[in-house]
């Protein structure tokens, strides 16, 4: 059974915005300077590019991820805040600066609306036979389960994200539209969203972003069978291939979430997970409730561990 928590360890960890900033906030609402005590806890360059936004909503999205991501490595290695230096590769990933001998910690961080997460993969500290040996990538992805083409139909947003789907993805949503009413609807936009997030996890695990065609991404998915999931292990819900062969040293995770209580409404979420490991065989496996290496972290946390409280 493929579960997390052999070496190297997956971890997912989420922040809900809206915990962190109790109170409606207008997504009109331009950028102030409530955010300049939690913007001291950050490197200079996260303060950059935070401040770049016009509108506070999608500056606090921003600044959670920051913190998040400083929050996860500081606990998960041990190690003081102020210890940590993030930089970016060549095509833009952020990526952790570590010490000779130190443990393998790769990062990625997602955020949609009310959501923010960051995936990490510890591996232990590399052999002195391959210091510079990079780690196992993670990547992820979190979207709400909703239109995200406001004022379309189902049917115009799966059309216009197309091109993007390879045809045996475009012929698994076709079936899914034979059938009639809100229900097909429904079946058919989860299925097009976990397709997309899965995608997305994969090329932000491998950097490649823009530079890699989508349609060479490929899953192939049987979502909405009957079959029980497996504990930790999930449920076999399909596999993924990269330019028509199999990902061999990936396993993908899609986990339903709940993003929480947004203006008296309950959300839902996908969350995917690209997970490099040498036992994957590009397997997709479905949770259906949130496992124990997926958890919730609060402001507080963090501030108490960047202001040296724990």
């Amino acid at each position: 059974m493929a579960t997390p928590g052999s070496t190297p360890s997956l971890a997912v960890h989420l922040l809900r915005v809206n915990q962190a900033f109790p109170g409606r906030v207008d997504d009109r609402a331009l950028l102030d300077d409530s955010l300049d005590p939690l913007l001291e806890l950050v490197d200079d360059q996260s303060r950059v590019d935070v401040r770049k936004f016009r509108f506070l909503a999608d500056a606090r999205r921003c600044l959670c991820g920051r913190l998040l991501a400083r929050h996860v490595a500081s606990s998960r290695l041990d190690q003081p805040w102020s210890s940590l230096t993030f930089k970016k590769s060549e095509r833009g990933r952020p990526y952790l600066a570590r010490g000779k001998g130190a443990p393998l910690l790769d990062l990625n961080t997602s955020h949609d609306g009310n959501l923010v997460a960051v995936a990490s993969l510890l591996s232990p500290a590399a052999s002195s036979a391959s210091p510079s040996q990079p780690p196992p990538r993670v990547g992820v992805d979190v979207m709400r389960i909703r239109n995200p083409w406001e004022g379309t139909s189902v049917s115009e947003f799966v059309s216009g994200i197309a091109e993007q789907l390879a045809p045996r993805e475009r012929s698994a949503l076709s079936r899914l539209g034979e059938g009639a009413g809100t229900g097909s609807d429904a079946q058919r936009l989860r299925h097009a969203l976990a397709l997309w997030t899965l995608k997305e996890a994969f090329v932000k695990a491998t950097a490649e972003g823009l530079h890699r065609d989508l349609l060479e991404v490929e899953f192939e998915l049987e979502l909405f069978s009957r079959s029980s999931e497996d504990g930790e292990g999930g449920e076999m819900v399909g596999e993924g291939r990269l330019e028509g062969r199999r990902m061999d040293g990936w396993r993908f995770w899609l986990v339903d979430v709940d993003g929480g209580e947004l203006e008296s409404e309950r959300t839902a979420y996908w969350l995917a997970v690209a997970e490099q490991t040498s036992d994957g065989t590009g397997e997709v496996r479905r949770l259906r409730r949130e496992p124990e290496w997926v958890g919730a972290v609060e402001l507080a946390e963090i501030e108490a561990r960047a202001r040296g409280a724990s």
